[in-house]
């Protein structure tokens, strides 16, 4: 039987599994920053989305809330 893992319990080669899995480590580490940084940049973009929305919500509102004719009192 000949293989990686059989090495690295059979004949000590714990250093090679090590490295390896510490290689893995690194590289999933650097996978889920840019996926985090990802998620950050999609929330603040739609964050900024929701408050235009808002923005525009609320003016539309105060203008058509607004009378559009006053009626003078009577002198």
């Amino acid at each position: 039987m000949d293989g990686k893992i059989y090495d690295v319990t059979y004949k000590n080669h714990w250093e090679e599994w090590v490295l390896f899995m510490l290689k893995a480590l690194e590289e999933t580490a650097f996978r889920t920053l840019i996926l985090t940084k990802k998620i950050v940049d999609a929330m603040r973009e739609t964050s900024d989305i929701i408050l235009i929305y808002q923005k525009f919500t609320q003016e539309s509102l105060s203008m058509s809330c607004s009378p559009m004719f006053t009626q003078k009192s009577p002198a």
